[in-house]
């Protein structure tokens, strides 16, 4: 045989041992999930919505959990400490990976879920409906997920990465839709005629995030007509004005900014 020859069958059996080492570790993470107790097993889920290698600030995803009803309500004045027992729980359990420490109280300030473990959430996920993913660019799904099965009419939450523009011009029918996740992997610009689509399709939705999503106006009023929003993230997106249908939404427990000007008289 010749050099090419030889280097394809080493090139073959190396790409058949990767393989094979992939699927005996996503294996022993099955089991790892299988022993996760209920309570944990809808947050870590929801861990896949985040995008591959994306550091996740602990803060936020606290907050998420608690606005999608992932938490206990027994103690309401302790929510956020179940969620933060909730997040060290999986932790220790190698789901979740520390990036960043607070040198004064030593909590988890930042956190980020390896390749493997987030693909075997999406994989649980997909099985039990527990969202949609959308994204045409910067994230390779796993070999064994398809574009088409990713897209349900009873989805409950769904994380769009990139092209805003074009998930706008879809006919959507996802109207049981609780969770939204813009990350906008992209830097696109979007104008307040792309987020029309939000209001007009998920009038039921609890979760609300454009954060990072760069908006070159204040937010269409259309807005207002989600009264069922508990959390609306709004960090670093150049926003500086709400329209005063904000204040329409009777359950929101999270209005998360860092540039607004001034908050309407709602």
């Amino acid at each position: 045989m010749s050099y090419t020859q030889w280097r394809k069958v080493h090139d073959n059996v190396n790409a058949y041992l990767d393989k094979e080492g992939q699927m005996r570790v996503m294996t022993v993470l099955s089991l790892s999930y299988i022993d996760l107790p209920s309570y944990l097993k809808p947050c870590f889920l929801h861990l896949s919505l985040f995008p591959e290698d994306y550091v996740i600030s602990t803060r936020k995803l606290l907050l998420l959990w608690i606005a999608e009803g992932l938490v206990s309500e027994k103690d309401p004045h302790s929510m956020k400490d179940t969620a933060e027992v909730y997040l060290n729980e999986l932790i220790s359990r190698n789901l979740i990976q520390v990036v960043r420490m607070s040198t004064l109280s030593g909590r988890v300030m930042e956190c980020r879920v390896h390749d493997f473990v987030r693909e075997l959430a999406i994989v649980k996920a997909k099985e039990q409906n527990f969202f949609g993913l959308t994204n045409y660019t910067t994230d390779p799904l796993p070999p064994y997920t398809s574009n088409s099965s990713l897209f349900s009419s009873n989805c409950r939450r769904q994380s769009i990465y990139s092209d805003i523009e074009m998930h706008a011009s879809f006919e959507h029918s996802t109207s049981s839709l609780r969770s939204l996740l813009f990350f906008n992997l992209g830097h696109e610009i979007c104008r307040i005629s792309q987020l029309d689509f939000i209001g007009k399709c998920f009038k039921v939705l609890r979760v609300l995030d454009l954060e990072g999503v760069e908006l070159v106006e204040s937010l269409p009023s259309i807005v207002g007509k989600l009264i069922h929003l508990r959390y609306f993230g709004l960090r670093h997106n150049g926003l500086k004005l709400l329209p005063r249908s904000i204040g329409n939404p009777r359950s929101l427990q999270t209005l998360d900014t860092n540039n607004l000007k001034k908050v309407p008289n709602a």
